[in-house]
């Protein structure tokens, strides 16, 4: 029943913008570090910026997203070196105590609720007058309501 608005910012991930990422998460409260499952450059440039994040901010919750889950089936009997499985993505999450969800942009699966998350956890934190701390986990299977939709937006 609080509305919300996320400014967001969107550098690609690419390597020519990352001398301009500063001022892009300078008192961010929140970053979506995004990466597709099934391109391993993409995964291990996302780590990269997770490092990156940590390293230079204050009071920022970070997520991990893994996006295109709806190819997690077709891909997960493949042996194919550039996709990442789940299992891998948890584990790095689970040993870097990083929030992580999967999402489809294709089907919107998890995309509204990845947004739900940080506003709930954001308006809990403003009430209770605490900072939020990159390194803190939030529970990620809470009851909240999504509406599921199809397409990305």
């Amino acid at each position: 029943d609080k509305k919300i608005t996320f400014e967001i910012w969107d550098t690609a991930g690419r390597e020519r913008y990352k001398s301009l990422a500063p001022m892009y998460y300078r008192g961010a409260s929140a970053a979506l570090i995004v990466f597709d499952i099934t391109c391993r450059d993409s995964y291990n440039g996302a780590k990269l910026w997770i490092n990156e994040i940590y390293q230079k901010t204050q009071n920022c919750l970070t997520m991990f997203v893994a996006n295109k889950s709806d190819l997690i089936n077709e891909y997960k009997d493949r042996d194919d070196e550039y996709y990442v499985k789940p299992e891998e993505i948890e584990e790095y999450a689970e040993k870097e105590k990083i929030n992580h969800i999967f999402t489809s942009a294709k089907t919107g699966n998890n995309i509204e609720k990845t947004f739900q998350i940080i506003g709930k956890y954001l308006l809990e934190n403003k009430k209770n007058n605490t900072n939020t701390n990159t390194n803190t986990n939030i529970n990620l299977d809470e009851n909240i309501i999504v509406n599921e939709k199809k397409g990305c937006c």
